[in-house]
């Protein structure tokens, strides 16, 4: 992760000293926001192959941003399944997620 980034997480982190606004009180985004992500091959063979099944299964194109979007959407109303991702993130490193497979 480079400097500038983490600069910004931790800016954002430290919004409650005083005299700074609260988050969301400055702008208010109307565009997505891009993300990347760097997958282990065979990670990314499997969720590959999940997204393939389940558009075979929907009769429809699936793209893997749909899933991801999904995903996150789930992960935000899913209390017990942010305990397991929080449960995981816990046990392993950064390192050990991003070889997940491997």
């Amino acid at each position: 992760m480079s400097r500038g980034k983490r600069t910004n997480y931790d800016a954002a982190l430290n919004r409650n000293e005083p005299g700074t606004p609260p988050a969301g009180a400055t702008a208010v985004r109307t565009r997505p926001v891009r993300i990347t992500v760097d997958l282990a091959p065979p990670l990314h063979r499997v969720v590959k192959d999940w997204v393939r099944a389940t558009a075979a299964d929907l009769g429809r194109d699936v793209a893997l941003a749909e899933v991801i979007r999904a995903l996150l959407a789930q992960l935000d109303a899913d209390p017990e399944l942010a305990r397991e991702v929080r449960a995981r993130l816990t046990a392993s490193t950064d390192s050990t997620v991003h070889t997940y497979l491997q």
